[in-house]
């Protein structure tokens, strides 16, 4: 079988000695893995370079002279909803990844971290894994958790018992025997709660209920 095709990347950000110097590490690290296919100095240029270029995966600095940024990763989506974009920060900002996930990045990484250790990240990011420093993991599940806890304490024993038993796996057939109401009724129920708890999903929902302690 032939090798795999490299991993094409775009750099965006707005030094350029950096950009190079991170390239030249790339190769060396990660051999035909990767390949640096552009560069790109202005937050602003990014979305249409990488269209260009066709590139499998964006680098963006996180500090960059305005638009910034979160701009630029903001834009890369919107453009190309399907490029993983991964975010570099020299900076120890806790909320920094949060911002960097919320923009539509699917990875935050230590801009200081030597290049091969960013070879496997990079590589899983263009793949569509989300990746992240252990910091940064602990804060979003300390984030999620503190989040299912205000969302339990705001419901009402009803509902908190319909989560309960969403997150056990029953469906509206047996939510309706359980809840001694139609299985109509049993739908709207749990369409309603994952209006209360912002989720999308049955599945969402209980990984959340896992959060907040409501099942095992």
């Amino acid at each position: 079988m032939p090798p795999p095709a490299p991993v094409r990347l775009l750099l965006v950000d707005d030094h350029p000695s950096f950009s190079q110097g991170l390239s030249l590490l790339l190769h060396a690290a990660a051999g035909d893995r990767l390949r640096v296919a552009g560069s790109v100095r202005e937050a602003a240029e990014a979305a249409d370079v990488a269209a260009a270029l066709r590139v499998d995966l964006a680098v963006v600095d996180l500090v960059m002279p305005p638009p910034g940024g979160l701009a630029a990763v903001r834009a890369l989506r919107d453009r190309l909803p399907g490029l993983p974009v991964v975010v570099l920060s020299g900076h120890d900002d806790p909320a920094a990844p949060l911002e960097a996930l919320g923009a539509g990045a699917v990875g935050f990484l230590p801009k200081a971290a030597d290049p091969a250790e960013l070879v496997a990240p990079l590589l899983a990011a263009a793949q569509g894994w989300t990746v992240l420093p252990a910091a940064a993991r602990q804060a979003l599940l300390d984030d999620d958790q503190s989040r299912a806890a205000r969302l339990r304490d705001a419901l009402t024993d009803d509902e908190r018992e319909l989560w309960r038993l969403v997150a056990l796996g029953h469906g509206p057939e047996q939510l309706a025997g359980l809840l001694y109401v139609s299985e109509r009724t049993a739908k709207r129920l749990v369409v309603a709660l994952l209006a209360r708890l912002g989720v999308d999903n049955r599945v969402h929902a209980a990984a959340l209920a896992g959060r907040a302690g409501l099942v095992g």
